[in-house]
Protein backbone atom coordinates (compact mmCIF):
# COMPACT_ATOMS: atom_id res chain seq x y z
CA UNK A 1 0.00 0.00 0.00
CA UNK A 2 2.82 2.37 0.94
CA UNK A 3 4.52 1.61 -2.37
CA UNK A 4 1.36 2.47 -4.26
CA UNK A 5 0.99 5.76 -2.40
CA UNK A 6 4.66 6.55 -2.96
CA UNK A 7 4.30 5.81 -6.67
CA UNK A 8 1.24 8.05 -6.96
CA UNK A 9 3.00 10.90 -5.16
CA UNK A 10 6.03 10.51 -7.42
CA UNK A 11 3.80 10.58 -10.48
CA UNK A 12 1.99 13.69 -9.23
CA UNK A 13 5.32 15.37 -8.49
CA UNK A 14 6.65 14.80 -12.02
CA UNK A 15 3.30 15.82 -13.52
CA UNK A 16 3.36 19.05 -11.50
CA UNK A 17 6.94 19.79 -12.61
CA UNK A 18 6.06 19.14 -16.25
CA UNK A 19 3.02 21.42 -15.94
CA UNK A 20 5.16 24.19 -14.45
CA UNK A 21 7.69 23.90 -17.27
CA UNK A 22 4.91 23.95 -19.85
CA UNK A 23 3.39 27.10 -18.33
CA UNK A 24 6.83 28.74 -18.20
CA UNK A 25 7.58 28.07 -21.86
CA UNK A 26 4.12 29.18 -22.98
CA UNK A 27 4.38 32.38 -20.94
CA UNK A 28 7.87 33.12 -22.22
CA UNK A 29 6.84 32.44 -25.83
CA UNK A 30 3.81 34.72 -25.48
CA UNK A 31 5.93 37.47 -23.92
CA UNK A 32 8.50 37.26 -26.70
CA UNK A 33 5.80 37.29 -29.36
CA UNK A 34 4.06 40.31 -27.88
CA UNK A 35 7.38 42.12 -27.54
CA UNK A 36 8.16 41.37 -31.18
CA UNK A 37 4.77 42.65 -32.30
CA UNK A 38 5.18 45.74 -30.13
CA UNK A 39 8.61 46.48 -31.60
CA UNK A 40 7.33 45.91 -35.15
CA UNK A 41 4.41 48.24 -34.50
CA UNK A 42 6.80 50.83 -33.10
CA UNK A 43 8.79 50.63 -36.31
CA UNK A 44 5.70 51.22 -38.43
CA UNK A 45 5.30 54.79 -39.71
CA UNK A 46 2.90 56.72 -37.52
CA UNK A 47 -0.50 57.46 -39.09
CA UNK A 48 -0.39 60.92 -40.62
CA UNK A 49 -2.99 63.53 -39.88
CA UNK A 50 -4.10 65.20 -43.08
CA UNK A 51 -4.13 68.94 -43.48
CA UNK A 52 -7.00 69.31 -45.91
CA UNK A 53 -7.39 72.59 -47.69
CA UNK A 54 -10.60 73.89 -49.29
CA UNK A 55 -11.42 72.46 -52.71
CA UNK A 56 -11.37 74.76 -55.72
CA UNK A 57 -14.38 76.79 -56.79
CA UNK A 58 -17.27 74.62 -57.98
CA UNK A 59 -20.54 75.23 -59.80
CA UNK A 60 -23.40 76.52 -57.67
CA UNK A 61 -25.64 73.50 -58.18
CA UNK A 62 -25.36 69.83 -59.04
CA UNK A 63 -28.67 69.83 -60.90
CA UNK A 64 -27.36 71.90 -63.82
CA UNK A 65 -27.90 69.76 -66.94
CA UNK A 66 -24.49 70.85 -68.25
CA UNK A 67 -22.88 68.79 -65.49
CA UNK A 68 -25.21 65.79 -65.61
CA UNK A 69 -23.59 62.35 -65.93
CA UNK A 70 -25.49 60.34 -68.57
CA UNK A 71 -26.88 57.67 -66.23
CA UNK A 72 -26.75 59.24 -62.74
CA UNK A 73 -29.36 61.33 -60.98
CA UNK A 74 -27.28 63.44 -58.60
CA UNK A 75 -30.16 64.01 -56.19
CA UNK A 76 -30.39 60.22 -55.79
CA UNK A 77 -26.62 60.01 -55.46
CA UNK A 78 -26.69 62.52 -52.62
CA UNK A 79 -29.48 60.60 -50.86
CA UNK A 80 -27.47 57.36 -51.11
CA UNK A 81 -24.56 58.93 -49.21
CA UNK A 82 -26.36 58.50 -45.86
CA UNK A 83 -23.32 58.99 -43.64
CA UNK A 84 -25.33 59.44 -40.43
CA UNK A 85 -26.66 55.89 -40.69
CA UNK A 86 -23.20 54.56 -41.53
CA UNK A 87 -21.03 56.40 -38.98
CA UNK A 88 -21.50 53.97 -36.05
CA UNK A 89 -20.47 51.00 -38.18
CA UNK A 90 -17.26 52.75 -39.21
CA UNK A 91 -16.48 53.76 -35.62
CA UNK A 92 -16.71 50.12 -34.55
CA UNK A 93 -14.40 49.05 -37.38
CA UNK A 94 -11.45 51.37 -36.69
CA UNK A 95 -9.20 49.94 -33.92
CA UNK A 96 -8.23 52.08 -30.90
CA UNK A 97 -4.60 52.45 -32.05
CA UNK A 98 -5.79 54.24 -35.20
CA UNK A 99 -8.15 56.64 -33.41
CA UNK A 100 -7.69 60.41 -33.46
CA UNK A 101 -7.73 62.92 -36.27
CA UNK A 102 -8.51 61.53 -39.72
CA UNK A 103 -5.43 59.65 -40.93
CA UNK A 104 -4.09 57.18 -43.47
CA UNK A 105 -4.50 54.19 -41.12
CA UNK A 106 -8.26 54.82 -40.93
CA UNK A 107 -8.45 54.96 -44.72
CA UNK A 108 -6.71 51.58 -44.92
CA UNK A 109 -8.99 50.05 -42.28
CA UNK A 110 -12.10 51.00 -44.23
CA UNK A 111 -10.56 50.01 -47.58
CA UNK A 112 -9.57 46.57 -46.26
CA UNK A 113 -13.09 45.93 -44.97
CA UNK A 114 -14.87 46.95 -48.16
CA UNK A 115 -12.69 46.27 -51.16
CA UNK A 116 -11.27 42.72 -50.82
CA UNK A 117 -14.67 41.42 -49.64
CA UNK A 118 -16.78 43.18 -52.26
CA UNK A 119 -18.96 41.05 -54.56
CA UNK A 120 -19.70 42.76 -57.85
CA UNK A 121 -23.37 42.49 -58.84
CA UNK A 122 -25.18 44.21 -61.71
CA UNK A 123 -28.01 46.70 -61.30
CA UNK A 124 -31.55 45.72 -62.29
CA UNK A 125 -32.14 45.70 -66.05
CA UNK A 126 -32.61 49.19 -67.54
CA UNK A 127 -32.25 50.92 -64.17
CA UNK A 128 -29.36 52.75 -62.50
CA UNK A 129 -29.93 51.73 -58.89
CA UNK A 130 -27.89 53.53 -56.22
CA UNK A 131 -27.84 51.53 -53.01
CA UNK A 132 -27.70 53.50 -49.72
CA UNK A 133 -24.19 53.38 -48.28
CA UNK A 134 -25.35 51.88 -44.98
CA UNK A 135 -26.98 48.95 -46.80
CA UNK A 136 -23.97 48.35 -49.04
CA UNK A 137 -21.76 48.31 -45.93
CA UNK A 138 -23.74 45.36 -44.57
CA UNK A 139 -24.21 43.48 -47.84
CA UNK A 140 -20.70 44.08 -49.27
CA UNK A 141 -22.19 43.71 -52.72
CA UNK A 142 -23.31 45.83 -55.65
CA UNK A 143 -21.84 47.48 -58.73
CA UNK A 144 -19.01 50.01 -58.92
CA UNK A 145 -21.36 52.93 -58.20
CA UNK A 146 -22.50 51.30 -54.96
CA UNK A 147 -18.95 50.55 -53.85
CA UNK A 148 -17.75 54.07 -54.61
CA UNK A 149 -20.68 55.56 -52.70
CA UNK A 150 -20.06 53.26 -49.74
CA UNK A 151 -16.34 53.89 -49.23
CA UNK A 152 -16.60 57.61 -49.92
CA UNK A 153 -19.48 57.92 -47.42
CA UNK A 154 -17.71 55.80 -44.79
CA UNK A 155 -14.60 57.99 -44.84
CA UNK A 156 -16.67 61.16 -44.98
CA UNK A 157 -18.50 59.98 -41.84
CA UNK A 158 -15.26 60.01 -39.84
CA UNK A 159 -13.83 63.29 -41.06
CA UNK A 160 -12.44 62.64 -44.53
CA UNK A 161 -13.01 64.85 -47.54
CA UNK A 162 -14.08 62.52 -50.32
CA UNK A 163 -15.42 62.61 -53.84
CA UNK A 164 -17.01 60.07 -56.17
CA UNK A 165 -15.53 59.86 -59.65
CA UNK A 166 -17.94 59.02 -62.47
CA UNK A 167 -15.85 58.16 -65.49
CA UNK A 168 -17.05 57.65 -69.07
CA UNK A 169 -14.71 55.93 -71.53
CA UNK A 170 -15.56 55.65 -75.21
CA UNK A 171 -13.76 52.29 -75.38
CA UNK A 172 -14.06 50.78 -71.87
CA UNK A 173 -17.51 52.01 -70.87
CA UNK A 174 -18.48 53.66 -67.59
CA UNK A 175 -16.79 53.17 -64.22
CA UNK A 176 -17.09 54.74 -60.76
CA UNK A 177 -14.67 54.87 -57.85
CA UNK A 178 -13.91 57.04 -54.84
CA UNK A 179 -11.03 59.36 -54.03
CA UNK A 180 -10.02 60.85 -50.69
CA UNK A 181 -8.23 64.14 -50.14
CA UNK A 182 -4.77 63.93 -48.58
CA UNK A 183 -4.21 67.67 -48.55
CA UNK A 184 -0.84 69.09 -49.52
CA UNK A 185 1.45 67.72 -46.79
CA UNK A 186 2.95 64.37 -45.77
CA UNK A 187 2.39 62.81 -49.21
CA UNK A 188 5.79 61.06 -49.18
CA UNK A 189 5.19 59.74 -45.65
CA UNK A 190 1.75 58.50 -46.65
CA UNK A 191 3.23 56.69 -49.66
CA UNK A 192 5.84 55.03 -47.42
CA UNK A 193 3.11 53.94 -44.99
CA UNK A 194 1.10 52.32 -47.80
CA UNK A 195 4.17 50.61 -49.22
CA UNK A 196 5.00 49.16 -45.82
CA UNK A 197 1.48 48.21 -44.77
CA UNK A 198 0.78 46.38 -48.02
CA UNK A 199 4.33 45.03 -48.44
CA UNK A 200 4.83 46.87 -51.70
CA UNK A 201 8.21 47.48 -53.24
CA UNK A 202 9.75 50.87 -52.51
CA UNK A 203 9.44 51.73 -56.17
CA UNK A 204 5.71 50.92 -56.29
CA UNK A 205 3.79 53.97 -57.45
CA UNK A 206 1.01 55.31 -55.25
CA UNK A 207 -1.56 56.86 -57.57
CA UNK A 208 -3.22 60.18 -56.78
CA UNK A 209 -4.33 63.30 -58.61
CA UNK A 210 -3.57 66.91 -57.80
CA UNK A 211 -6.37 69.45 -58.15
CA UNK A 212 -6.07 73.11 -59.11
CA UNK A 213 -5.53 74.06 -55.46
CA UNK A 214 -2.64 71.63 -54.99
CA UNK A 215 -4.55 69.04 -52.98
CA UNK A 216 -3.73 65.37 -53.57
CA UNK A 217 -6.63 62.94 -54.06
CA UNK A 218 -5.84 59.26 -53.42
CA UNK A 219 -7.53 56.67 -55.64
CA UNK A 220 -9.68 54.09 -53.78
CA UNK A 221 -10.79 51.90 -56.68
CA UNK A 222 -12.00 48.55 -55.32
CA UNK A 223 -10.38 46.71 -58.24
CA UNK A 224 -6.91 47.55 -56.87
CA UNK A 225 -5.04 45.59 -54.19
CA UNK A 226 -4.27 48.63 -52.05
CA UNK A 227 -5.32 52.30 -51.65
CA UNK A 228 -3.59 54.32 -54.32
CA UNK A 229 -3.85 51.67 -57.03
CA UNK A 230 -3.96 52.55 -60.76
CA UNK A 231 -6.55 55.15 -61.76
CA UNK A 232 -9.23 54.40 -64.35
CA UNK A 233 -8.93 57.13 -66.97
CA UNK A 234 -12.06 58.02 -68.87
CA UNK A 235 -12.54 60.37 -71.79
CA UNK A 236 -14.83 62.48 -69.63
CA UNK A 237 -15.20 62.55 -65.85
CA UNK A 238 -17.51 63.98 -63.26
CA UNK A 239 -16.50 64.57 -59.62
CA UNK A 240 -19.20 64.56 -56.96
CA UNK A 241 -17.95 66.16 -53.72
CA UNK A 242 -19.70 64.87 -50.61
CA UNK A 243 -18.95 67.89 -48.42
CA UNK A 244 -20.26 70.52 -50.84
CA UNK A 245 -22.82 68.32 -52.67
CA UNK A 246 -21.55 69.75 -55.90
CA UNK A 247 -20.29 68.36 -59.19
CA UNK A 248 -17.37 69.30 -61.38
CA UNK A 249 -16.98 67.99 -64.92
CA UNK A 250 -13.62 67.67 -66.65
Amino acid sequence: MKGLIHGCLTYLFYFFMALCLFIFFITDFTRRTLNTIFVENQNQPAPNTFVQNPVENLPDTYTDVHYAFPTINFAELHAACNFRELRDHVLLLVPPQHAGNFNIAQICDVYEYLCPNWRYMHDPVSEEYLSPASRSWQLLAGDCDDQAICIATALFAIGGRTRIVLSKSNTLGNHSFAEVCLGKKNIEAIARYLQRRYKLGKGTQIHYRIDDSGNCWLSLDFTARYPGGPIFRGDREWFYFLDTRQVKRI
